[in-house]
């Protein structure tokens, strides 16, 4: 007998991470904070910390959803595309590292 895909909102067949994590946040409640966000950081963090000044297009979470991170606004940074795709890859490196133990 052929195998249903998985349900929607199914958790049968995530990683742990994704099976306990609390729901994103999503539509306009995550446009609100977005905006909110760029109000109050409009150039990046990570720039500014260089001495650059690179306005902010990407609301980041300081610890990554997939590490524990909550998704607050407390948890939130504003970046760059650059510095977040920077960003990214050492999570994605760090996550390959941990999935090998």
């Amino acid at each position: 007998m052929p195998k249903l895909p998985p349900r929607i909102g199914s958790t049968k067949g995530r990683p742990a991470w994704a099976r306990t994590s609390s729901a994103r946040i999503r539509g306009y409640t995550l446009q609100q904070l977005r905006r909110r966000l760029f109000d109050e950081q409009p150039l990046c963090v990570s720039c500014l910390e260089l001495g650059r000044t690179e306005p902010a297009t990407i609301r980041d979470h300081i610890v990554p959803l997939a590490e524990g991170g909550l998704d607050l606004e407390a948890n939130t940074q504003a970046l760059c595309a650059a510095c977040h795709d920077r960003k990214s890859a050492l999570e994605t490196k760090r996550g390959s590292a941990r999935s090998k133990l």
